[in-house]
């Protein structure tokens, strides 16, 4: 191999390393970046639970706009840190949203405990209204939706409860079952508008990786190619006359 080919491949060579590089950091970035910009809860699983369909152990971190599932006879726990706790009946499905100001959980069936510190609001959305939480001290709360109806019971503090245009507040101690189809849960378009857009950063993170890798492919062969000495083809010599 001559000193020119030599330099030639190790610029190669290096120009190959930039540009995976540069594709991995652009595959990366845009989750990486998400997670940044929002809280992040963590979970206690006790026994199987799976988060957006997959199978999930304890300490596993929930992001907004996850959905939990918990098995016919297994349990969990959501700690929001500062927001509180949410703890998860066996069978029960919770959609859940958040940010550093509060949550909201739409609950399709099972029993939610919620657990606020002071100061801390929070909202649990089933089909028969809204529970809203919001206050200077410390709540505790249940919702179990069942058979169509919802039963709200309150522990310390105070929730109110939405539904249609009724409005109900319940005090510690007090409790409500209330089965009227007042409100509608969001589309799933709106439900899943955060998750678009994170899948759509993913994408293009991937159509980039997808392009460096190819790009280094090609250039590996080229100068695979360029380094072959030149063949005869049909067997003929510089001076015309066949190989024999």
């Amino acid at each position: 191999m001559t000193l020119k080919n030599y330099g030639r491949k190790t610029l190669a060579l290096l120009f190959i390393v930039a540009l995976l590089n540069l594709s991995s950091t652009a595959l990366l970035a845009a989750p990486a970046t998400e997670r940044a910009a929002h809280p992040a809860g963590e979970l206690i699983a006790m026994g199987l639970v799976r988060v957006d369909g997959v199978l999930m152990l304890s300490g596993a971190t929930i992001i907004s706009g996850s959905t939990i599932r918990t098995e016919e006879k297994d349990g969990a726990i959501i700690s929001l840190g500062q927001l509180g706790r949410m703890e998860l009946s066996p069978g029960a499905i919770l959609r859940l949203d958040f940010d550093e100001e509060g949550f909201m959980g739409q609950l399709e069936t099972g029993r939610l405990r919620v657990s606020l510190p002071p100061k801390a609001h929070g909202s649990i959305l089933t089909r028969e209204g809204r529970i809203v939480a919001q206050n200077e001290e410390a709540a505790r709360f249940t919702v179990e939706v069942r058979e169509g109806r919802t039963h709200v019971a309150t522990e310390a503090g105070r929730v109110e409860l939405q539904a249609g245009q009724r409005t109900q507040h319940l005090i510690a101690g007090q409790e409500t079952l209330f089965s009227k189809a007042a409100i509608d849960l969001p589309s799933p378009a709106s439900r899943s508008q955060n998750s678009q857009n994170l899948s759509g950063n993913k994408l293009t993170g991937l159509v980039v990786a997808i392009i460096g890798v190819l790009t280094a492919i090609g250039l590996i062969i080229t100068l695979q190619r360029s380094d072959k000495p030149q063949e005869n083809f049909g067997g003929m010599l510089d001076g015309g006359s066949p190989n024999k």
